[in-house]
């Protein structure tokens, strides 16, 4: 889970600084497919 926080933030993270800023956050779930990554998929 670390390895995963870590590769989320610095690909968030637009200025290099170690934070993710709200304008930062907002990029970033622009880019993201909420939808997709939070269902499960059912096969028939």
């Amino acid at each position: 889970l670390d390895k995963i926080a870590d590769r989320t933030i610095e690909e968030a993270d637009g200025d290099n600084d170690g934070r993710i800023s709200f304008e930062e956050f907002c990029r970033a779930m622009e880019k993201t497919d909420i939808e997709e990554k939070m269902s499960i998929r059912f096969l028939n």
